[in-house]
């Protein structure tokens, strides 16, 4: 199979590709279309052209939307595949075509076909998952899991925030540091266990882990085992996650551990990397 992929900025680049069916995968604000083989996403203000001259042509796209934003629909139109599909994915294929001289006549056209993902802008909503622990609001780390450092510190520069986060309204909210988030832990450990100047490894305290897991996990785990934020502090080119993970099953609570990690900034959160953020009621 030959494939051709061209990013361009317009649709008439098509006229630039050689003969051949095109498949043109339009690509809009607010998300962008991942392919399942890998190889093909279509991201940014972007057509993204393929072009098929055999059968052997397979892939299905799943529409993705940016934070703050939803998927529709697949537009419709002349020649637009997937058309008015509510359905994320989208799949183009030219397989099993052989012998079929309908099929075959189009592949060997210049005819092109389109798709093109619809997403909307969802309205931002105030933070009410949170947790007060001496006089300061604290939100669940969980609710900001899937940013990278860079898309948190863009609203939240130097701390303050001001704008939206995966559909909340952060204004009035503070990017935490260490040390902001530091009394959150020796809240629930009852000692000084972490400090500005001093990291104490929670296994050395031996019983207190088991002693302070309850505690935590009924407010900040529940129902997984362990969260990790974001913070604001760098070292050198890295930025600081901080968080507490349940690491043995002893009934009714395990074990928690405390610990520190590094990550690049850019480097997309995942599914159990949030953020740590607070405000004083």
């Amino acid at each position: 199979m030959a494939l051709e992929f061209t990013r361009a900025l317009a649709l008439s680049a098509l006229v630039l590709l050689a003969s051949g069916c095109k498949f043109a995968l339009i690509n809009v604000e607010g998300g962008y279309s991942q392919s399942l083989s890998t190889n093909r996403d279509c991201r940014g203000s972007d057509v993204c052209i393929f072009e098929i001259t055999d059968d052997t042509f397979s892939e299905t796209w799943t529409a993705i939307p940016d934070p703050l934003w939803e998927f529709v629909r697949w537009s419709d139109g002349t020649d637009f595949v997937c058309a008015n599909s509510t359905i994320p994915t989208c799949t183009v294929s030219s397989v099993g075509t052989t012998g079929n001289a309908l099929a075959e006549s189009i592949i060997a056209s210049d005819k092109t076909y389109y798709a093109m993902p619809i997403f909307q802008l969802i309205a931002a909503v105030p933070i009410t998952d949170t947790v007060t622990l001496q006089g300061v609001e604290w939100a669940q780390p969980a609710l900001f899991t899937n940013l990278t450092w860079d898309e948190i510190d863009a609203v939240c520069p130097g701390g303050v925030c001001n704008g939206n986060l995966n559909g909340f309204i952060m204004d009035g909210w503070t990017f935490a540091n260490l040390n902001d988030v530091f009394p959150v832990f020796n809240f629930y450990i009852g000692v000084n266990a972490l400090t500005p100047t001093q990291l104490t490894a929670l296994a050395a305290l031996g019983t207190l882990d088991a002693m302070w897991a309850a505690g935590w996990q009924q407010t900040y785990f529940s129902p997984s085992d362990g969260i990790v934020g974001r913070v604001r502090d760098v070292s050198g080119t890295e930025h600081y996650t901080l968080g507490g993970q349940e690491e043995t099953s002893i009934p009714p609570f395990g074990l928690v551990d405390f610990f520190i990690a590094l990550e690049l900034p850019d480097a997309p959160g995942s599914a159990g990397t949030g953020a740590w953020f607070y405000r004083i009621p």
